[in-house]
């Protein structure tokens, strides 16, 4: 089996490799008469939209926290908002990248068995390959950047981050929402691996502190 560190080098091998074929697809404008500058400009356009992948999308959700110390599961709503950016391949398939930024309210009663885990998360980064058929759209996207923060400091003060994390979102988009735009569903996990204290830095956790969500979202596509 490879490991994901493998398989993202092997997806950006891949996606740089069709850069040069994005490149020579995409006429740029040569120096011709003044009267077919507008058509030159035209074909620089079409071939632009062609070759690139670009949306953004609004999500919100059901989310769960769990860790093996935890007596019981912390549940919250997600709320968010992303992009993906990227080069079309070859037929539907697409290849680029995702950044997004979420907040998570918790639904959970907050007592001596439930921390209050409210926090933010913004993702820089993430490797994703997609496919689009007519209007249907699939994402897949693989995390690895991005620490969970959370809100609320802890009872000696301390500021908690988790860090490392690992895991996937896979979207589905499959229509419109009154002829306007796509609506979908999604779902996502990701396990982080560490731990950051304000006041005594950071750690390497024996368990992974587990987080997994699914709901809606509405997908613009340009």
């Amino acid at each position: 089996m490879m490991w994901p560190k493998t398989l993202f080098s092997l997806f950006l091998f891949s996606l740089f490799s069709f850069l040069p074929i994005m490149v020579w697809a995409v006429k740029l404008p040569s120096s011709a008469p003044a009267a077919s500058s507008g058509s030159e400009l035209s074909e620089l356009n079409l071939g632009i939209e062609r070759s690139l992948y670009m949306d953004i999308f609004l999500f919100t959700g059901y989310v769960e926290f769990s860790h093996p110390n935890m007596n019981e599961a912390v549940t919250g709503a997600y709320t968010g908002v992303g992009g993906t950016i990227g080069v079309k391949l070859w037929g539907g398939l697409f290849g680029g990248t995702t950044v997004d930024y979420r907040y998570m309210g918790q639904t959970t009663t907050v007592d001596n068995n439930h921390l209050n885990l409210s926090s933010t998360r913004f993702v820089p980064f993430a490797p994703t390959l997609g496919y689009k058929y007519d209007r249907y759209l699939v994402k897949l996207d693989y995390q690895f950047a991005g620490s969970l923060d959370i809100k609320k400091s802890l009872t000696d003060g301390s500021e908690l981050k988790f860090n490392h994390p690992e895991g996937i979102r896979l979207m589905f988009i499959f229509d419109k929402w009154f002829g306007i735009a796509p609506v979908g569903l999604y779902y996502e996990s990701v396990r982080f691996k560490e731990q950051s204290l304000s006041q005594t830095g950071v750690s390497q956790l024996g368990r992974t502190f587990d987080t997994w969500q699914f709901g809606g979202l509405i997908n613009v596509l340009f």
